[in-house]
């Protein structure tokens, strides 16, 4: 994680609502850091927004990932660390593939 200032690289700005963010973040942000890693992107969280910075091609993805599991989290599904890296993964590996159809199509 940041130290929550940015710096000059892309990045992109993404709003959430309340219960989204508490419940993608993870505890202590864990779901985020997940994220960082998987998709060597950085990311910084105040609220409900979410800072993300990198290469323009992963912070598209990473955008995406946080977009799709919010909207998961909103409909009470739990979303983990294991949740994080698999949407992270299907996002590169197959970009058609919806995100949010995947993770509650299951439930």
């Amino acid at each position: 994680m940041t130290d929550g200032r940015l710096r000059a690289a892309p990045g992109r700005q993404i709003d959430l609502g309340q219960a989204e963010s508490q419940a993608l973040f993870g505890i202590h942000d864990a779901n985020l850091r997940v994220l960082e890693e998987v998709l060597n992107v950085q990311i910084s969280a105040r609220d409900q927004e979410v800072f993300l910075e990198g290469d323009e091609e992963e912070v598209e993805l990473a955008a995406r990932v946080i977009g799709a599991l919010g909207r998961v989290a909103a409909r009470g599904i739990p979303v983990g660390k294991a949740e994080i890296s698999t949407a992270a993964r299907l996002a590169a590996e197959s970009p058609s593939t919806s995100l949010e159809r995947f993770f509650t199509d299951s439930q």
